[in-house]
């Protein structure tokens, strides 16, 4: 509905309707029918949204494939590429990129760094047993530094405070989300969508982790020979401290290779 029909529907003037969304922090009436809309979907049965049959006639195992499909679809369908494109140049240029994940988003962030970790230097975490680094990155001079946080549907109370904290000291941040009324989307530069609906109580992470795996994928492509150079450098190191059994992997760096 438009804010007209909204309101007659409502039985409220436009103006009593525009002073709501106004009130609730929206700037424009499209950015309220875009939360709303992540709200009713949330809320929404996986079950009842796909039709996804019971479990008398698909086994678990597609079930779960079938909702995790379907979040990574609606994430890519929904995607905001211009604020991707960003988050891919922070993670290429600044000098100190903090990733902070507790609770359960302790699994995103450690995703997130162990793979960045191969392609630049200065990439500082922030999870449970690193909360240290905190005092590092408030220090730190802000205008090098950038955050990215996860931050999914429970909310870890933790994550706000920090958040706030680094917020009041004009620290950066972008963040990986689940809806626009996150609570920590206020404090972000920037941030990326990821839609969350349960079949139980497990935390749904493919989408999450494709994400993840797309924004990698992107800074290696902004400066492919920089970062085959430093894959070189990592694959060097772990041959030279015998880390792993399997000692060559083949990298289609040109990364069209593999699409073949």
């Amino acid at each position: 509905m438009n804010t007209k029909e909204l309101s007659k529907a409502a039985g409220v003037s436009e103006s009593t309707l525009l002073r709501l969304v106004d009130t609730l922090g929206f700037a424009r009436y499209a950015d309220f029918q875009s939360a709303l809309q992540e709200l009713v979907r949330s809320r929404i049965s996986s079950l009842e949204m796909f039709n996804i049959p019971d479990s008398s006639k698909q086994n678990v195992l597609a079930q779960i494939v079938s909702l995790e499909n379907s979040i990574m679809m609606e994430m890519a369908g929904n995607m905001n590429f211009a604020d991707f494109d960003y988050f891919v140049d922070l993670m290429h240029t600044t000098e100190k990129f903090y990733i902070m994940g507790l609770g359960v988003d302790e699994i995103y962030a450690k995703y997130m760094a162990r793979f960045l970790n191969m392609l630049r230097n200065n990439v500082i975490t922030i999870v449970p047993e690193t909360e240290s680094n905190i005092f590092s990155l408030m220090t730190h001079n802000p205008d090098s530094s950038v955050v990215l946080v996860y931050h999914f549907p429970r909310y870890h109370r933790r994550t706000y405070e920090l958040c706030e904290a680094f917020s009041k000291r004009s620290i950066r941040m972008i963040s990986v989300v689940d809806k626009v009324i996150a609570p920590i989307v206020k404090f972000s530069e920037s941030y990326l969508l990821i839609p969350t609906r349960y079949l139980t109580l497990i935390d749904p992470t493919a989408a999450v982790m494709t994400l993840t795996h797309a924004l990698l994928t992107a800074l290696i492509r902004k400066d492919p020979e920089t970062y085959k150079k430093k894959m070189e450098d990592f694959n060097t190191f772990s041959r030279l401290i015998n880390r792993t059994i399997k000692k060559d992997l083949l990298l289609p760096f040109n990364l069209y290779e593999s699409e073949q």
